[in-house]
């Protein structure tokens, strides 16, 4: 039989493989890589997949999300209320040290450039693709190689919280992604390169939303706690490998007695 798969960079599993199936069962690191994709396939998978994900968004520049009306007119007010007199009459802007600036901060500058509708579908794309670019990046980083699986984020875009229309808590996961991934991309340089550069993306996320802060937390703490227990379970493994050499070499001939003469002769 031919195998059609080839050509476009597919592996199958066929009969010859008979590797994937161990004593307890399926080997699904081996399953998992029945199906090979080039880092270009990969590339271009995004960038398609990416096109189609935010065609709602571009077609639609009010999109039907709860929060979301009240967040461009929060936007347009910040951006002109300089110059217009009339908005200056009934509403002032009074910038505080708090959460849920993200958005606060980057559409009232977009909108000199562009109508407040555009700077809010600029913000939510980029929101967007911070989460799903995120994903690639922190899974290139856990397990050393580009893959595939991560892009299934995609369809995950669309949920229940981006309907509600908490715009800066999207904006925050995607920029919570990128700081587990420079965590990760660290771990092994100096302790305050580490730690200065994971106090700057804290803060970004603070003015994203409180919740970015924690998962940033739960995603160390869960990074960190699988390394302690690799290190614990290889300091065990060593310590057992030196108890059965050294039992190895304890065990040796008795040494000859020389008082007898069978053993002198």
């Amino acid at each position: 039989m031919v195998d059609i798969s080839e050509p476009v960079g597919v592996r199958t599993a066929g009969l010859e493989r008979p590797a994937a199936v161990t004593r307890r069962g399926i080997d699904f690191s081996e399953v998992l890589r029945t199906v090979d994709f080039t880092n270009r396939q990969i590339a271009g998978l995004f960038v398609v997949l990416t096109v189609i994900t935010v065609i709602p968004v571009i077609l639609y520049p009010w999109p039907p999300l709860a929060d979301y009306i009240n967040h461009l007119s929060r936007m347009h007010i910040i951006a002109t209320i300089g110059s217009d007199p009339d908005l200056s009459k009934f509403y002032d802007v009074n910038w505080q040290i708090i959460p849920n600036l993200m958005m606060d901060i980057i559409v009232p500058p977009l909108q000199r450039l562009m109508s407040v509708y555009a700077a809010g579908q600029v913000y939510t794309i980029a929101s967007f693709v911070l989460i799903i670019a995120g994903t690639l990046a922190l899974n290139r980083q856990l397990f050393g190689r580009w893959s595939v699986l991560p892009l299934i984020a995609f369809p995950l875009l669309y949920n229940n919280v981006f309907l509600v229309g908490t715009m800066n808590y999207i904006f925050g996961m995607g920029l919570a992604l990128w700081a587990m991934t420079a965590w990760v991309r660290l771990r092994e340089h100096h302790l305050v390169i580490r730690l200065t550069v994971s106090l700057l993306f804290v803060l970004a996320l603070f003015f994203c939303h409180l919740f970015a802060v924690g998962v940033y937390g739960l995603g160390l703490a869960a990074f960190e706690t699988s390394r302690l227990i690799e290190q614990y379970r290889s300091r065990g493994h060593g310590r057992a490998q030196r108890v059965r050499s050294s039992g190895r070499s304890s065990i040796s001939s008795p040494p000859a007695c020389r008082s007898c003469r069978c053993c002198r002769s």
